[in-house]
């Protein structure tokens, strides 16, 4: 059935691998264990809410995380789908507004949100949309939690987007855009880890 969707939209080749990529999506083809990934991505959905959990463990300082996932008008030049990052209030609640595009195989779609940031430093940023453009629900957080000499950085998202896409679809573009932000976040904690650890010492 997937199939035969994709190959209606996007024309039979398009669509044989478009139905391959998403056989893999939905776990009915072998893929790598999950031992050998370096992001872990879960999501489940209930009517048009999705729910997405995701976890990385990164060689870094508590420090060098919190930097990174704090760098909000950064963004854009370390997470590909990000395309513009602003702060517009700093004081109390701080609002961010992004604008971020979405897309799958020949799906794409360009979303905006305004999002309230609740810092508990240094271990949880929290995050709501409040602007309600794109999204009904748009709310999650990232967390950093310290084990040994490494870290795990958790993402929870719970979002509903107001313009319905085909079930399948919609999935793909969730977990695939989730899987894509937290690999480039974790190549951004690492890059600027190492950066630190090169960084010759300087005595009192």
């Amino acid at each position: 059935m997937a199939h035969d969707w994709f190959v209606k939209h996007t024309g039979s080749k398009i669509g044989r691998a478009a139905a391959a990529a998403l056989l893999s999506v939905l776990g009915l083809v072998p893929t790598a264990r999950a031992s050998e990934r370096a992001v872990e991505i879960t999501m489940s959905q209930k009517d048009d809410r999705y729910q997405v959990r995701g976890w990385f463990t990164v060689a870094a300082s508590v420090d060098t995380a919190w930097a990174v996932l704090t760098d909000y008008e950064g963004i854009p030049r370390f997470v590909k789908s990000v395309r513009a990052s602003t702060v517009e209030r700093n004081e109390g609640p701080r609002r961010v507004n992004q604008v971020a595009v979405q897309k799958v195989l020949l799906f794409r779609k360009t979303v905006h949100v305004a999002l309230e940031i609740q810092e508990d430093r240094p271990f949880r940023v929290g995050f709501q949309d409040v602007l309600k453009r794109d999204f009904k629900l748009f709310e999650g957080a990232w967390t950093i939690e310290p084990r040994g000499d490494s870290l795990t950085i958790r993402y929870s998202l719970d979002a509903e987007p107001t313009t319905r896409a085909p079930g399948v679809v919609g999935r793909m573009v969730m977990s695939g855009s989730a899987h894509d932000q937290l690999e480039q976040v974790r190549d951004e904690i690492l890059r600027r880890q190492t950066f630190v650890a090169k960084k010759p010492r300087t005595d009192p």
